[in-house]
């Protein structure tokens, strides 16, 4: 028997496939919400393969960034990358201090136990 939030999951999956494959069909339920009689959904292209472009550039975008990160963190682990360390846990502070948040990253560990040596 599966769980209410597994059916809620199904049934939302369910209404955005349908509203990708024939988007026209919910105008109707859109229509309150459009000015002056203008068309409530456009009909400009394929809302599927528009949404499929999204999601790949999204992914691509993702991936990028992951490479990048992953590289730089790489980086800042070996001798070569402490300053560089050094520099984006200062940089992280003063973001931090013009913007608090509860749940921020701190500094590497680093730089931080690098102001600590004698």
């Amino acid at each position: 028997m599966p769980s209410g939030a597994l059916v809620v999951r199904i049934a939302a999956f369910a209404l955005l496939a349908a509203f990708l494959l024939t988007p026209q069909s919910f105008a109707p339920l859109f229509a309150p919400l459009s000015q002056h009689g203008a068309p409530a959904i456009y009909d400009q292209g394929n809302l599927l393969t528009l949404a499929l472009a999204q999601l790949g550039t999204v992914l691509l975008a993702a991936a990028a960034s992951t490479v990048v990160a992953v590289g730089l963190g790489i980086l800042v682990t070996r001798r070569v990358g402490l300053s560089f360390c050094r520099y984006r846990a200062r940089s992280l502070i003063l973001v931090r201090r013009s913007r608090p948040s509860p749940c921020w990253p701190l500094p590497c560990r680093s730089s931080a136990s690098a102001r600590h040596r004698p």
